[in-house]
C-alpha cells in the first residue's frame, strides 16, 4: 500500500528551492465544497447567499470565472482532483457506487439506454497530488468528505494522507436524518469521534483544520479541508435558518413562486419522478444558512493562518465538486442564469467557483476568462511549489501558472463524460468545450445542441442547425477524445418501454380483499381543533370525513395519551402532546384531560354511527417510563419501566372499558404499541412515542390479553398490532410473533406504508394465518413535493398498497392540516375567510372513498396503480387509476375479462384544474373502450352490469 517515491526526495525539494522567486515551500491548502454552485457565492452575484470570508478571499485570489468541475456530480470531480486525470479515463464517470449500481437492465426497464459500470474504487495505482507533496517532505491531512471509493482499502489515509479525519465511503452527512440532524453529532462516522451535543459538522471540520494546521505549523504541510456541506439533506443550525428565513421576508422572496415544472427537459421526459422540479429563485432559507456556516468555516481556517503567520506562505485552492443542486432532491438552490444543475452537462451542472491565490504573485483581485478544470490542480499545485511535473500521472491537467502571472497556456478544449443516468432528469451525454463554443452530445437521441458561451451563457439558444460544420468538428473532436481516454459509452436497454400506453384487465374471477373502509387518525389534529373550535365551527369538516357523498370515512384510530411529566419542560409539538388520564400508580383519573380529541370522537361518532374505532397508544404514560419522558429515552432505546407491564395493561382497559360504559363507544381493538422499531423516540422529542424491543412487545400483548381476558372485554375488544413504521419492519416483526406463538393473543397485524417493499409478503402471510390485516398509518414521508404533486404520490400509494399488500382497511395519519395546500393535510383552514377547505389531497382522496365502499371486494388488475373493486350485489364496478406522470396515458380498458359483461356510466377527474369532477363521456354499450388518463390526474370510472 505504500506508494511514495522517497528516492526523488532530495531532487525535488532542491527543486522546489530553485523554482519560487519568494519563499520556497508555501504550504497548501485545499478547500472543497459539496455541491455548491456557481451562483451560491456573493461575489458571482448571488443576492440572498452571505459569503463573506469566501469574497473576501475572491479578493486576493485569481478568479476564474470559466472554471469547471470535471464532471456534474461528485465523486468522479474528486477523482480528477487528487489523480490530474479526467474522470473517463478512470472510469469513474458516476459518483460511487452509482445511481444504477447493482440494478439489472429489466429493473430499469424505465431507460432507454444501459450504462455501463464503473471503478467504485479510486485505483492505489493512482499517485495522487497527496501522494506527490508528502514525497517532496510535506505533512498532509485530509479533513471531512472522500468519497473516492466503496472499500475501506481505498480510504485517506492510503491514497498519501498522513491524517484521515472524517474521510471515508459516504457522500452524505451521517447524522439522524430522520431527526432533522444530519449535520449534528453523533456522526455516525468511524473517522470521526462523536461530538458534544449539539456540535455542528461544519464547524467540526473547520475545528479539526485549524487544529491540525496548529500542530504542524512549524513543517510544510498540505492541508485538505473537503466540507460536506452543502450537500442533502439540506438540515442546518436552526438559529440561522431563522435569521435568512427573516431575510428572504425582508426581500419579499418568500413570496415569490420557488418552483417550477413547466421546463422541457421534464416536459419532454417518457418517464419523469414525481420530486423533479426546478427552482427558480434562490430562496431557501435551510441551504443558505449551510452556505454561510461552511463560509464561516472558511473565514476560521483563514484568519489562522494569518494570527500565525503562515497566510503569505500559503497557497489556496477553493472549488466545487459539481454545480448546484436545482432539479431533485427538493431542489435547494437555483443556477440562473446557469442552465440545469447537477448531474446535467449545461453550464449549471460543471460551471463552479474556481478560486486559485499564490501568496507570492501579483494575482490580487484579478480574474481570469480562460477555461479551466479541476484536473488542473494537481500540476498547478506542484508548479506553484515549485516541483517537479509528472505529466505521466497528470496527464489531463495543465499547468495553470503561466495564467496567475498574466500569460497564456497551451490548450483548446475541455471535456466531460457523463454515461450515465443521475435520477435528476438528466440523461446520458458528452460535451466539449473549444473556446467560446460547447457541444453536448445526448445519446438516448443522439442529438447534438451547440451554443456560444460568450453570447449565451444560459445555453438557451441552439445554433447546431445553423452551423452544422461546426457541430461535425466539435463532434468528431469529442468522439475522438473518447475514443483516446478509453470512455465506456451507454448501449441499448433491451427490456426499455414506454408505460403509458397499455391494455388494462380487469378479472373479477380473481377475488382479493373484502374491504371493510377507509379511515384516519384522529390523535393531533382533533387534538388541536378540539381546544380551538366549537361544535358548531367544526361540524362541516367533520361531516365531510364521515357523508357517504363525500369521503366516506368509517374507520378512526383514537390517541391514547401517555401525556407528559408536568416537571418536564415543553418540547413537543403542541398538537402532538395528547394529554394522558392519570399521573401516577396511585392517581386517580381525570377523565376531562382529552376534552379536545374525544369531541371531535363523539361527533363522528355521532354523524357515523356505525364507525369502527381503534384505540392507539404511542407510549406509556410518562410515570411508567424508564426516562420521565414520553417522547422515549436518552439513545432511542426501550422507555417501559420493567415493572409496568402490568400498569400499562391496566391504563389501557381502563380507558377502553370507560369509553364503552360512559359514551357507548366501543373500540374494536387496541393497539398498545407504535412504530416499535424505530430509533427515532428519544427524550426532548416532538412527539409521543416509545421502542419495544421484540421481547417487550411480546410482552406487553401477552399481559394486555391477559388484562382484557380477566376483565371478560376480549368478547368486543381485541389486540393488533404492531404499527411498525414500515412494510418491511412488520413482516419481519410478525415472522417472530409466529415463531414465538404470540399471533394468538392478536386479531389484527397493523402496519404502516410509509416505506418497504414486502407488500405481497406481508398480505400472503396474513392470509395464510387467516388474520385481519389493516394498512393503518401512511403519509409522504421523506418527500418534498407539495400540492397536487403530493397527493398524487398517496393516491398511487392507496392503490398499490390495497393491490399488492391486500389490507382489509386503508388509513390515513392526518386529515387537517394549518395550511390548505400542504403536506399531509386532506383538508386545511382558511384564516382569510375562517372556514375549513378542502386542498387537492381532498380530492385525491375522493376519487377512492367516495365509490369504493365498505363491504366492496377488491378484485385483480394488471397494474398496481389501477385499483378496482365490485359491490357485494355484483351489479357496480369501480375502477380507480392514478396517473403521476407529466404525460397523458392511453389505456385500452378491457372489461371482457370479467366474468359478467359491464358497461362504463360515469366517470371522475381530479387534476391540477378539476376536484372530483364528473367528466361528461358518451359511452358505448362495447365493454372495452380506449381512454386517455390525463397527466398528472386520479380518474375513476363507474361501470354497472349491462
Amino acid at each position: 500500500m505504500i506508494k511514495y517515491r522517497l528516492s526523488s526526495f532530495m531532487l525535488m525539494a532542491g527543486l522546489a528551492f530553485s523554482a519560487l522567486p519568494q519563499k520556497p515551500s508555501p504550504n497548501v491548502v485545499f478547500i472543497l465544497v459539496d455541491d455548491y454552485g456557481w451562483k451560491d457565492v456573493s461575489y458571482n452575484g448571488s443576492p440572498y447567499y452571505e459569503t463573506p470570508n469566501i469574497d473576501k478571499l475572491a479578493s486576493e485570489s485569481m478568479v476564474f470565472n470559466n472554471g469547471y468541475a470535471a464532471a456534474a456530480i461528485s465523486s468522479p470531480t474528486r477523482c480528477s482532483i487528487m489523480t490530474g486525470k479526467y474522470p473517463a479515463r478512470l472510469n469513474i464517470t458516476d459518483w460511487i457506487p452509482g445511481y444504477q449500481y447493482g440494478l439489472t437492465g429489466k429493473q430499469t426497464s424505465q431507460y432507454k439506454l444501459l450504462v455501463p459500470k464503473i471503478n467504485i474504487n479510486m485505483p492505489l495505482e493512482e499517485e495522487t497530488v497527496a501522494e506527490a507533496l508528502k514525497e517532496n517532505g510535506y505533512q498532509t491531512c485530509f479533513v471531512g468528505k472522500w468519497h473516492c471509493c466503496e472499500d475501506s482499502l481505498y480510504y485517506p489515509q492510503y491514497q498519501g494522507f498522513d491524517r484521515n479525519i472524517g474521510g471515508w465511503m459516504k457522500g452524505n452527512p451521517n447524522g439522524d436524518q430522520k431527526e432533522g440532524n444530519a449535520y449534528f453529532t453523533p456522526y455516525h462516522n468511524p473517522y470521526l469521534p462523536d461530538g458534544p451535543k449539539g456540535e455542528f459538522l461544519t464547524d467540526r471540520l473547520g475545528n479539526e483544520a485549524v487544529n491540525w494546521i496548529k500542530t504542524h505549523k512549524d513543517n510544510k504541510f498540505f492541508m485538505y479541508l473537503s466540507f460536506y456541506a452543502v450537500h442533502t439533506p439540506i438540515q442546518p443550525k436552526p438559529e440561522k435558518a431563522l435569521i435568512f428565513k427573516d431575510k428572504a421576508h425582508k426581500m419579499g422572496i418568500d413570496t415569490l413562486k420557488a418552483f417550477s415544472k413547466n421546463f422541457p427537459w421534464l416536459n419532454d421526459c417518457p418517464n419523469p419522478r414525481n420530486h423533479w422540479k426546478e427552482r427558480t429563485v434562490q430562496s431557501d432559507p435551510d441551504y443558505a444558512a449551510l452556505i454561510s456556516s461552511m463560509d464561516e468555516n472558511v473565514g476560521k481556517v483563514i484568519d489562522y493562518l494569518k494570527e500565525s503567520g503562515l497566510y503569505d506562505n500559503t497557497i489556496i485552492c477553493f472549488l466545487s465538486d459539481n454545480g448546484g443542486l436545482s432539479t431533485a432532491e427538493g431542489s435547494p438552490t437555483c443556477n440562473y442564469p446557469l442552465r440545469g444543475g447537477k448531474g446535467w452537462l449545461y453550464e449549471g451542472g460543471i460551471r463552479v467557483p474556481f478560486l486559485i491565490r499564490i501568496p507570492y504573485l501579483n494575482n490580487v483581485g484579478k480574474t481570469c476568462t480562460t477555461p479551466v478544470i479541476s484536473t488542473d490542480f494537481y500540476p498547478t499545485i506542484l508548479s506553484a511549489c515549485g516541483l517537479k511535473l509528472k505529466p505521466e500521472q497528470h496527464m489531463d491537467g495543465v499547468d495553470l501558472m503561466p495564467l496567475l502571472k498574466g500569460g497564456k497556456i497551451d490548450r483548446t478544449s475541455l471535456f466531460w463524460h457523463y454515461p450515465q443516468y443521475g435520477g435528476k432528469g438528466d440523461s446520458p451525454a458528452s460535451a466539449v468545450r473549444d473556446g467560446d463554443w460547447k457541444l453536448i452530445e445526448f445519446y438516448e437521441n443522439g442529438k447534438c445542441e451547440l451554443y456560444n458561451l460568450k453570447k449565451d451563457i444560459s445555453e438557451s439558444n441552439d445554433l447546431s442547425s445553423k452551423n452544422p460544420d461546426k457541430v461535425l468538428r466539435l463532434k468528431n473532436e469529442l468522439h475522438n477524445w473518447i475514443k483516446n481516454v478509453g470512455a465506456k459509452l451507454p448501449t441499448p436497454n433491451p427490456y426499455y418501454s414506454v408505460v403509458p400506453v397499455d391494455t388494462l384487465k380487469i378479472n373479477a374471477d380473481i377475488k382479493n380483499q373484502k374491504f371493510e373502509g377507509w379511515g384516519v387518525s384522529i390523535s393531533w389534529w382533533a387534538n388541536d381543533l378540539g381546544k380551538r373550535f366549537t361544535e358548531k365551527e367544526l361540524s362541516p369538516m367533520v361531516d365531510w370525513m364521515t357523508n357517504p357523498k363525500e369521503l366516506n370515512m368509517n374507520i378512526f384510530r383514537y390517541n391514547i395519551g401517555g401525556g407528559e411529566s408536568p416537571n418536564h419542560k415543553m418540547h413537543m409539538r403542541l398538537d402532538a402532546q395528547v394529554p394522558g388520564y392519570k399521573n401516577g400508580r396511585d392517581s386517580a383519573y381525570d377523565w376531562n384531560s382529552d376534552a379536545a380529541q374525544r369531541k371531535i370522537l363523539l361527533m363522528i361518532k355521532k354523524n357515523c354511527p356505525n364507525a369502527v374505532f381503534e384505540a392507539a397508544s404511542y407510549s406509556p404514560p410518562y410515570w411508567m417510563t424508564i426516562s420521565g419522558c414520553t417522547s422515549g429515552t436518552p439513545d432511542g432505546s426501550d422507555n417501559i419501566r420493567n415493572d409496568c407491564f402490568g400498569d400499562f395493561a391496566k391504563y389501557l382497559a381502563d380507558c377502553v372499558e370507560h369509553y364503552k360504559k360512559k359514551y357507548n363507544v366501543t373500540f374494536k381493538t387496541i393497539s398498545p404499541v407504535n412504530e416499535p422499531y424505530s430509533n427515532w423516540w428519544k427524550e426532548g422529542g416532538k412527539q409521543e412515542g416509545c421502542a419495544f424491543n421484540q421481547a417487550n412487545q411480546e410482552k406487553i400483548i401477552k399481559t394486555l390479553y391477559q388484562e382484557l381476558k380477566n376483565r371478560d372485554m376480549l368478547k368486543y375488544t381485541s389486540i393488533s398490532a404492531m404499527d411498525a413504521n414500515s412494510i418491511d419492519e412488520c413482516m419481519n416483526g410478525v415472522l417472530k410473533y409466529e415463531k414465538d406463538s404470540v399471533l394468538q393473543y392478536i386479531s389484527q397485524i397493523n402496519t404502516h406504508s410509509y416505506a418497504g417493499t414486502k407488500r405481497a409478503e406481508l398480505g400472503e402471510f396474513a392470509k395464510s394465518h387467516n388474520i385481519r390485516l389493516w394498512q393503518s398509518e401512511s403519509g409522504p414521508l421523506n418527500y418534498t413535493e407539495k400540492g397536487l404533486d403530493n397527493y398524487l404520490i398517496m393516491a398511487e400509494r392507496m392503490a398499490v398498497d390495497l393491490n399488492v399488500m391486500r389490507p382489509n382497511s386503508w388509513c390515513d395519519w392526518q386529515y387537517y392540516g394549518g395550511g390548505y395546500d400542504g403536506v399531509w393535510s386532506l383538508v386545511g383552514f382558511d384564516k382569510n375567510k375562517k372556514i375549513f377547505v378542502k386542498n387537492k389531497g381532498y380530492y385525491c382522496h375522493k376519487q377512492f372513498m367516495n365509490f369504493i365502499n365498505p363491504g366492496y371486494t377488491i378484485i385483480d388488475s394488471n397494474h398496481d396503480n389501477v385499483l378496482a373493486a365490485i359491490s357485494p350485489d355484483g351489479e357496480r364496478l369501480v375502477v380507480v387509476a392514478v396517473n403521476r406522470n407529466n404525460k397523458n396515458s392511453l389505456f385500452n380498458f378491457d372489461v371482457k375479462s370479467l366474468n359478467e359483461e359491464f358497461v362504463p356510466v360515469e366517470m371522475y377527474r381530479t387534476s391540477a384544474d378539476e376536484n372530483c369532477e364528473r367528466i361528461l363521456r358518451d359511452f358505448s354499450d362495447d365493454s372495452s373502450f380506449n381512454l386517455i388518463l390525463k397527466s398528472k390526474s386520479v380518474t375513476t370510472i363507474v361501470f354497472n352490469k349491462k
